[in-house]
């Protein structure tokens, strides 16, 4: 049985910003990167302003080709689980965080049409 004590899970419905397309990777790994923008509002009338929040996402394997090219401007549904990992940077340690992604929907055009 699996152990209910820890959740990742994270879900992001947004668009595309880059056009991605399916990797090969030496070892015979496939991965799909890209990036989803989100927004969000604060503030109340003349005064809200929306904020834009990029989320970096990873596809390996399997859904990495199964999805296939990821056109920029696509309304997408992303699920996954939240992974952190550190690296050296110019300026010293990096540390940066990217959704793997479990599924991914391509949402209807109408969908996309009727969020904009």
């Amino acid at each position: 049985m699996a152990n209910k004590t820890y959740i990742n899970s994270v879900t992001v419905q947004g668009f595309v910003g880059a056009d991605a397309e399916p990797k090969n990777l030496d070892g015979g790994k496939t991965v799909l990167n890209f990036s989803v923008a989100t927004s969000r509002f604060r503030g109340e009338g003349e005064t809200r302003e929306q904020f834009t929040e990029w989320h970096r996402i990873a596809a390996w394997g399997k859904l990495a080709s199964t999805i296939g090219n990821v056109a920029k401007g696509a309304h997408v549904k992303v699920e996954g689980e939240l992974r952190s990992r550190e690296y050296d940077g110019s300026n010293g340690k990096v540390q940066t965080y990217e959704i793997v992604a479990n599924k991914i929907e391509v949402l209807a055009k109408e969908a996309q049409e009727a969020a904009a």
